[in-house]
């Protein structure tokens, strides 16, 4: 997409909604722990060693069983997807929550995405040490409970160290923080239909932002529950 702002590694702050995933990285561990069933990822960009993933949400759609399972998790991400209502996804996967994990050992070659209208947020939940994500020529040391923000578009890299523990990590793909709806002006892929008008109406974006904040509110109000004492599923918070 023409005019979009081009850089490796991004300043965080530009997604507030981080920090409170990074507040909560014990609670999404726990849940991923307890609920995920892994498959392998992406088999034609892994080099070695064992990478795996699940996805959380993609195509527009949210995964409901994992959702049942992880209630506390989805709670906290259901507010903040899509990034930018009204503005259709460039691509068809523009946004998307994947849960990673590999073991000592693995690495994931240097590949890129389809779209500078991507910006991967990647939070380490557990086995940082010793992992590194390079992007372009840049390259950060992954820290448990920290994230990091970068381009899909540039080349990047994973490699998990073999002294290192098994690691996980929650990947959350957002739209370009400048993507607007005349920025996408007949470029974009995205086969799924929308009503243009009705999705930029003014008093539906004013409803999406007062139901946001609903959602946040309940997300704040379970962060301290323990993961055993919920119930609520994913359907039922939507209903």
């Amino acid at each position: 997409v023409p005019g979009l702002e081009s850089q490796t590694f991004w300043n965080c702050s530009r997604w507030p909604f981080l920090a409170s995933l990074e507040a909560a990285t014990p609670m999404i561990l726990e849940e991923v722990q307890a609920a995920a069933e892994f498959m392998s990822a992406y088999p034609y960009l892994k080099t070695h060693g064992v990478w795996q993933d699940i996805f959380l949400y993609r195509g527009h759609d949210w995964n409901t069983s994992l959702c049942d399972r992880m209630p506390a998790t989805c709670r906290l991400l259901l507010p903040e997807l899509p990034t930018k209502p009204g503005v259709p996804y460039a691509t068809v996967y523009n946004e998307e929550v994947v849960i990673f994990r590999s073991e000592p050992g693995a690495s994931v070659g240097a590949h890129c995405g389809s779209s500078n209208a991507v910006i991967n947020l990647h939070l380490t939940l557990k086995g940082g040490r010793g992992t590194s994500v390079s992007v372009g020529d840049e390259r950060v040391l992954l820290e448990d409970g920290k994230v990091v923000c970068f381009q899909d578009s540039f080349f990047h890299s994973v490699e998990h160290d073999l002294s290192g523990e098994e690691r996980i990590s929650l990947v959350i793909r957002v739209m370009h923080p400048d993507l607007t709806w005349e920025a996408l002006d007949a470029k974009r892929t995205d086969v799924v239909p929308d009503l243009a008008s009705f999705d930029r109406s003014g008093s539906l974006l004013s409803e999406i932002d007062r139901l946001r904040q609903e959602y946040r509110k309940l997300a704040a109000q379970n962060r301290n529950i323990g993961v055993g004492e919920r119930s609520e599923s994913c359907e039922s918070t939507t209903t």
